[in-house]
């Protein structure tokens, strides 16, 4: 799926938007702990426009003329009312300008209790004394009196031609005067996807959809980017968008492909079930496949399970390598094999195994991948190699403070076993400190920055357990 591109010729997809923040917590517990390294997106309800954010208007005295100039506040941002350029037909219909863009996004109707006429799909209808409002999206946003929407024209122009260097010159002299414009932003995201520079393009991605939450283009643009680094991430926003706007074909079908990449059978048959289409015959195929497989592996694991909580690890990696077999598409069986190839001392083979399920877990469990591929690295004889993974993969940790009780940085340590979406059973942080211990002596002075930073956020993470 290619990004959605928010200019004049082209339109939008029905995502919506929720704060992503990336920051990492540490929660310091023993076995059975669930940890969370991306923190929950809110799941707040969609706040909607009320008679108070409408200034009292009542519409069986006042009708919609007196809300000019008045603001409302709309899933977290806040518009501005103003009149249309070119009236409509039928009820007067009003702008809502985003009052920290300036871009107009949303119209408004307002109808008398007395007044017949059904909102149009997709539109928000909110109670208001004597009435309703109705609040509906654009095709795509617009700025009337935009004086560089002529170089926004000929970025398109030059994107549209393959010069994407000139489209990016053109796009980023329209955010150096307006840095909040979110069409540029979008499209200069958009053209960093087309260079494949998805890396850049991310952030601003971001910002847009802080700036206009109320666009469904602009969050499923940033669904797609996060979709290729943090699968995990992309679901969340997802579900998320599943209760601010109506359901659009094609997020959905980003939607289930991303449940059942991190193995949520259960989930992706739920929407395909719900929202039948002949378009999502072959995905919905798959899931029932993928959910009969879940069902022959479903024994296994929890027999395997069953044996690690009652510390007994005999027949475990024959378990999980049949649940594997039965099931090759769970992530979470993967990793369960790997950390069972390390118990077995087949570390070698437990490293490549982590490795390879690393991109298709959670974030949490994703760094649990890394730290415990890196153990078995080194037991494996292979110090450099386990450093360098600790190095340049077990990124977001923060340096850690002066109070023993204050880590800002999650700290995964050895792994019994994992469970999806994010829950795992593992050692007391003790246990990983000795293992990069061992790693810094076997490397002397050649241990990097990083992981000597990593050891000291263990080291109080164990005075805290054992205060505890």
């Amino acid at each position: 799926m290619g990004f959605v591109a928010l200019v004049a010729l082209e339109g939008a997809g029905s995502v919506a938007w929720v704060v992503l923040a990336c920051g990492l917590v540490l929660t310091l517990v023993g076995l059975e702990r669930r940890r969370r390294g991306l923190r929950e997106p809110p799941t707040r309800a969609p706040r909607v426009a009320t008679a108070q954010t409408l200034g009292a208007l009542d519409l069986a005295t006042h009708r919609g003329i007196a809300v000019i100039g008045r603001t409302l506040t709309l899933q977290g941002a806040t518009y501005r009312v103003e009149t249309l350029p070119a009236a409509a037909s039928g009820p007067t219909t009003f702008l809502l300008v985003n009052e920290r863009t300036a871009i107009g996004l949303h119209r408004v109707r307002f109808f008398p209790d007395d007044e017949a006429g059904a909102p149009e799909a997709g539109a928000w209808s909110v109670a208001v004394p004597g009435g309703r409002a109705v609040l509906t999206l654009h095709q795509s946003p617009f700025e009337a009196d935009a004086p560089w929407t002529d170089l926004i024209s000929q970025a398109a122009r030059a994107r549209g031609d393959g010069d994407l260097a000139r489209g990016e010159a053109l796009i980023r002299r329209v955010i150096a005067m307006h840095p909040t414009h979110v069409l540029a932003l979008n499209h200069l995201a958009g053209t960093l996807v087309m260079q494949a520079r998805d890396a850049e393009a991310l952030p601003i991605a971001m910002e847009v959809v802080e700036f206009e939450p109320n666009h469904p283009g602009f969050a499923i643009n940033l669904v797609r980017l996060l979709a290729g680094t943090s699968p995990d991430a992309a679901l969340k926003l997802y579900r998320s968008s599943c209760s601010w706007f109506p359901p659009d074909e094609a997020s959905d079908e980003l939607g289930v492909r991303l449940m059942l990449q991190l193995g949520e059978v259960h989930d992706a048959l739920a929407i395909l079930e719900a929202r039948p289409s002949p378009s999502l015959t072959a995905l919905q195929q798959a899931a029932l496949a993928m959910r009969a497989a879940h069902e022959r592996a479903a024994p296994l694991i929890e027999e395997a399970c069953r044996r690690l909580e009652g510390k007994v690890t005999d027949g475990v990696l024959d378990l999980f390598q049949r649940a594997l077999q039965a099931n090759p598409q769970n992530p979470y069986t993967l990793v369960n094999v790997g950390l069972a190839l390390a118990r077995a001392g087949r570390h070698a083979e437990a490293a490549h195994a982590l490795l390879q399920a690393m991109s298709r877990v959670s974030t949490p469990l994703r760094r649990l991948c890394i730290v415990n591929a890196a153990f078995a690295l080194a037991d494996d004889g292979n110090a450099k190699d386990a450093a360098a993974l600790l190095d340049h993969g077990f990124d977001n940790f923060n340096e850690p403070t002066n109070s023993p009780g204050v880590l800002l940085a999650d700290l995964p340590s050895r792994a019994i076993y994992v469970f999806p979406p994010d829950g795992s059973a593992e050692a007391l942080p003790g246990d990983a400190l000795e293992r990069l211990e061992r790693i810094a002596d076997a490397l002397q002075s050649t241990t990097p920055a990083s992981v000597r930073t990593l050891m000291e956020c263990y080291r109080r993470a164990a005075l805290v357990t054992e205060a505890n």
